[in-house]
């Protein structure tokens, strides 16, 4: 019997590029600035670069645009800080808070999510979900790489909740890593958003199904309650 419904934040509860996208924006406009070009076309390059791996964005960019005598702390200092604390607006997809509420009333409700800790609970003050949840793990609490994919977090929520990982159901937007909790004998709901960064990556086996809006849960936990 499932007491405990898991989710993911980036992807599965609100679109994560708009959290991107807009902090690149303050990046952009930092890099013009300084570097005296014009604030489109450092934005675009951000863009470029995103679309083709999201690894040192921000160092690439400066590369890119030929500042050979920056402080190699510029990145750390003045680019890190201006795309962390930028002004966003965010909104969830339009489903997530009535169905968040009407699932509270069943369930458990827990948040495991990757990031730094002031990052993710931004997030969620921004998109006024903090109260739906009973309890919440984010890898930034902790030292060390206690992250997705491993099982750290997703342990830690079992203990909060005291319950067995049968008796949980993790929704996630990224296979590589949500796709562990399938390990601990969780099942896995994935789901694909519209423009969903890892919408290419395919399920791994033994995911229980694949939705694209959480209103699908609902029959989906009434079947399995029914098959039990």
């Amino acid at each position: 019997m499932i007491k405990a419904l898991l989710f993911d934040l980036d992807d599965t509860l609100y679109p994560e590029r708009d959290y991107i996208f807009q902090g690149f924006r303050h990046v952009a406009r930092k890099v013009a600035e300084d570097f005296k070009i014009e604030e489109h076309r450092a934005y675009r390059e951000l863009l470029d670069i995103f679309s083709k791996d999201r690894y040192r964005i921000f160092d690439r960019l400066v590369e890119r645009i030929g500042e050979k005598k920056v402080s190699p702390r510029y990145v750390e200092l003045e680019l890190l800080p201006r795309y962390r604390g930028a002004p966003r607006k965010l909104a969830c997809y339009p489903e997530v808070p009535e169905m968040l509420g009407r699932l509270k009333q069943s369930y458990k409700l827990g948040l495991v999510s990757n990031g730094r800790a002031e990052m993710q609970e931004a997030k969620l003050q921004l998109l006024g979900l903090k109260p739906y949840f009973d309890h919440v793990e984010i890898s930034g609490y902790y030292s060390g790489a206690k992250g997705k994919p491993s099982p750290f977090l997703f342990l830690q929520m079992l203990k909060a909740f005291a319950v067995e990982p049968e008796e949980c159901l993790f929704v996630g937007d990224r296979p590589g890593t949500d796709g562990v909790v399938l390990s601990l004998g969780m099942p896995f709901v994935r789901i694909r958003r519209p423009g969903g960064f890892y919408n290419a990556e395919p399920s791994p086996e033994g995911t229980l199904a694949e939705i694209n809006d959480l209103r699908e849960l609902k029959p989906l936990l009434e079947q399995m309650e029914i098959n039990r």
